[in-house]
């Protein structure tokens, strides 16, 4: 019992350093990209953030502590295996909903947003929503055992390589390599990338750990997904994410407020370019 406390106080400061490095990082390279782009092109990526915001709070918070704890409930290895396959396929079938919508209804929601050129930029992004599964039922599946450090050593990885290839994209407009639509697409896509890493990592060491129950027959006395565990993700997203809320309403009202005050499009991205970056400044 002593031992299992140890632990899980282990695993709680290894995701805590980790969450902390991974808001430093977050925090410092917005500092060199609105350098480097100005404000209009700090704009042109921020807009679609909160879209990624959702993803972030999937796959690294929301659904891995909702997963871990039915995990935590199975009596044998084989039937955590069993249940990680019906996880799986649970949050792909929903992750392929989420991503065709906004895949096709994107130029719809860039025309919402104000700017009609930010499609590919929600397209993008839509597609790091195919990663949740593999991100929030691995997670999951460590957590339930205490070991966080897959966890952790996953974020910190997707955090950075993300930032490299923001700061990669930010140099390459400043040198005229790239527009600055091309930049944000290619600033927000490290995302997508960046979470294929952390997948990476985290397949290799399932596979690297796995163990296996000496009568595979065990796997049918899987305990069943809780009745209430959709409600639970909903309300541990809703509480996790509000400050993600209140973006989405940001994003889709101040430009074309903007707009209908009599700003071109150029003047009102430059204004909520500024307006976000006197809001980091001060959150």
């Amino acid at each position: 019992m002593q031992k299992e406390v140890s632990r899980a106080i282990k695993g709680t400061w290894i995701l805590t350093i980790a969450s902390l490095f991974s808001e430093l990082l977050s925090a410092i390279y917005r500092i060199p990209l609105q350098n480097i782009v100005g404000d209009r092109g700090y704009f042109i990526y921020q807009q679609v953030y909160p879209i990624y915001g959702i993803f972030s709070v999937l796959a690294l918070s929301g659904l891995p502590v909702v997963i871990s704890k039915t995990f935590a409930q199975q009596q044998t290895m084989a039937a955590k295996h069993n249940l990680l396959k019906k996880t799986f396929i649970i949050l792909m079938a929903g992750a392929l909903v989420i991503t065709g919508w906004l895949w096709f209804s994107a130029k719809y929601l860039a025309y919402l947003m104000g700017d009609p050129n930010l499609y590919p930029e929600v397209r993008v992004v839509a597609l790091t929503f195919l990663l949740v599964p593999f991100e929030a039922s691995l997670r999951g599946y460590f957590q339930s055992d205490l070991v966080m450090e897959p966890s952790a050593i996953s974020q910190v990885s997707e955090q950075f390589f993300r930032i490299v290839i923001i700061i990669a994209s930010a140099l390459m407009f400043g040198h005229g390599i790239l527009n600055v639509y091309q930049m944000g697409t290619l600033a927000n896509s490290g995302a997508f990338i960046g979470g294929l890493l952390a997948v990476g990592i985290l397949i290799y060491t399932f596979l690297k750990n796995k163990q296996t129950d000496p009568d595979p027959k065990k796997a049918d006395k899987t305990i069943r997904l809780e009745h209430g565990l959709a409600l639970e993700i909903v309300l541990i997203v809703v509480f996790t994410g509000i400050t993600i809320f209140y973006q989405f309403i940001d994003s889709f009202s101040t430009v074309r407020l903007l707009l209908h005050a009599g700003m071109s499009l150029g003047q009102a991205e430059i204004q909520k370019g500024i307006l976000i970056v006197v809001n980091r400044c001060y959150s």
